[in-house]
Formats: C-alpha cells, structure tokens, sequence
C-alpha cells in the first residue's frame, strides 16, 4: 500500500476520483428528490437512475475501445470540464426534460472519462500493484456512497433551516455546484499527469489473457472476451436493480414516512454502510476459507 500511495501520478488519480464520487453521489441523490419534484413519479425517478448506471455498466468496454489511441490526459481534463459544466445547468430549469438532458451529456462524458482513466491505471500504479490499485479505484467510487449521502443530507437540513421547508432559486443548486467542484478537482489534479498524453495503445506490450488485438472488428470487439460476456448481464441487472430500488425508496421516505430530503439522506448512508460493511464481510469469509482450506 505504501509503495502505490508513494506514486505521485496515482496518488493524485485516487484524490481526484474519490472527492469526484464524493460530490457524485450528493447530486445523484439531489437529482432522484429533483426528478420527483418535477414529475411527481418514481417511474421516472428509475428512468433517470437507469439512465445514470446503465450506459456505464453496459456501453463501458463499447466506449473503451473508442479511446485507445486518444491522449488520455487530454481526454479526461475534457470529459471533466464537459461534466463540471453540465452538473451547474441541470437543476437551472425546473422541467423534466431539461434535467434528463443534461444528465444524459454527464453519463455520455464519463464513458469517455473512465476507459481513458482505467487505462492510465498500468502506468501511473505499475504492474506490480495494479490488482491493489484498481481496487482502490472501485472503493473510491461505492465507498464514498454513505459519505456522499451524509453530507447530503446535511446541506439538506441546513438549506431547510436557512429557508424553510421548501428552498429558494433553483432546486438543490448549491449541491449540484459542490459536485461541479469536485470535478475541477478532478481536472486540477490531473492536469499535471503528462506521462499519460501518450495513448494506451501506442507502446506495444505484452497480450493480456483474452485480449481483441489492435486490428480487431471496431467497437464490438470487447465482445469477443469471455469475461466481458459474463459481466455484461450481472452489471446491467444490478443498474436496474438499484434503479427499481432507490426510486421506490425515494417515494416511500417522502410520501409514506413524510420524511425530509436530510431523512432521505440518512437512508441512503445506511445502505452505502451496509453494503460496505457486505462487502467486508463476504471478503473476510473468502479470506477465512482459503486459510481453512
């Protein structure tokens, strides 16, 4: 651990990336209580959850071999500009169709933002730590939910009592500028990061187990790997399972309970906390039967 968090270039990465999921998963939560505002449906709440996990999940290996020859350093200060800009306009018009919207051009940046980063993970940790370094990087994006979602819920309250039950201006905009911030962040600490202006695919290396190679057919090309296959399924049901999920547990804390936004908040740090504490768990048992075995 020690040896990769001496590593400047992946240092700064994992930074970067964890205060981005941070203000992520805040906006994430403010846009699930806007969309139910606006449309007063948890249809549509889902629809908007599925629109922000799904292309992720499923277009991800689609989108990285679009980016293998771009300078990833260049991509992803661009995709966190884009991003940074359509976070502040997205609560700015109080319809429906204009909060979707930007939404959309959020998601569409961060599937060019995340090939081009995980590529960069090889030569920023080194080949030596990369299992440790990558799972650093999926901690930074679900750790962070139970965080994102308390202080949610504290700038929830503190809005409520600054402006009484309901806030002023733009829905929820001071959150969606937090998240803004936090992709500048992002931007500033990857700025520096030169050693990636050089394309992933640009220096010939040794074959990974179950690689397309360069010449492979187009974007459909991840398809061919097994792995890619399997996960494919598995990663688009739990996108819509947590879509299904949290959009009836938006209407059921609002309309049922008659709890406030911060209550909302409180609900959802108790999942991300019991699905870390999950994860824990499951680690430990598999931990404990490799030793007994």
């Amino acid at each position: 651990m020690r040896r990769l968090l001496a590593r400047r270039g992946f240092r700064d990465l994992l930074i970067g990336q964890t205060v981005s999921a941070l203000g992520d998963w805040m906006a994430t939560i403010a846009l699930m209580l806007l969309v139910l505002r606006l449309t007063g449906s948890s249809a549509a709440v889902g629809g908007m959850l599925v629109l922000r996990l799904l292309p992720a999940a499923v277009a991800g290996p689609l989108a990285t071999r679009l980016v293998r020859r771009w300078n990833r350093r260049r991509t992803m200060l661009a995709a966190d500009l884009v991003r940074a800009g359509a976070a502040v306009l997205e609560p700015l018009v109080p319809e429906a169709w204009w909060v979707y919207l930007w939404a959309f051009v959020i998601e569409a940046a961060s599937l060019v933002f995340l090939p081009a980063r995980d590529a960069s993970v090889p030569d920023l940790a080194g080949e030596e730590d990369l299992p440790l370094a990558n799972g650093l990087l999926l901690a930074s994006s679900y750790g962070t939910i139970p965080l994102g979602a308390a202080a949610f819920g504290g700038a929830a309250a503190l809005q409520a009592a600054l402006a009484g039950a309901a806030p002023t201006g733009p829905s929820y905009l001071p959150v969606f500028v937090v998240d803004a911030l936090t992709f500048l962040v992002s931007f500033a600490l990857l700025r520096p990061l030169r050693e990636l202006d050089v394309p992933a695919g640009a220096v010939p290396g040794p074959a990974l187990p179950g690689a397309v190679p360069a010449g492979g057919a187009g974007v459909v090309a991840p398809l061919g790997i097994p792995l890619v296959r399997r996960l494919l399924p598995a990663t688009a049901a739990v996108a819509l399972g947590l879509g299904t999920l949290f959009s009836v547990g938006v209407s059921f804390v609002r309309e049922v309970l008659g709890a406030t936004d911060a209550g909302f908040g409180v609900l959802i740090a108790l999942f991300g906390v019991g699905a870390v504490a999950g994860l824990a768990a499951s680690r430990a048992a598999v931990a404990g039967g490799a030793g007994g075995g």
